[in-house]
């Protein structure tokens, strides 16, 4: 249950990150780009995966998987 439930967190945490920042993004300054990134972020749309961030790393500190796997967020 432990490899699913991380498994799980990391797919939507690597979806958000594909959304928040491109690889491939348009051309702009860093300032830009920055404020594109909070624009995203504080739209409604990514509370719900604010609240599986919040409430994964909160878990992480019981479970080694899920630390592993939020760490590993956390650092992209």
């Amino acid at each position: 249950m432990e490899d699913l439930a991380a498994e799980a967190f990391g797919t939507a945490a690597d979806a958000e990150l594909d959304t928040l920042v491109p690889t491939d993004r348009a051309a702009g300054t860093p300032k830009e780009h920055l404020a594109c990134l909070f624009a995203l972020a504080t739209g409604a749309a990514y509370d719900d995966i604010s609240r599986l961030r919040i409430n994964a790393r909160h878990l992480s500190r019981y479970r080694p998987v899920s630390y592993d796997r939020v760490g590993h967020q956390e650092a992209l």
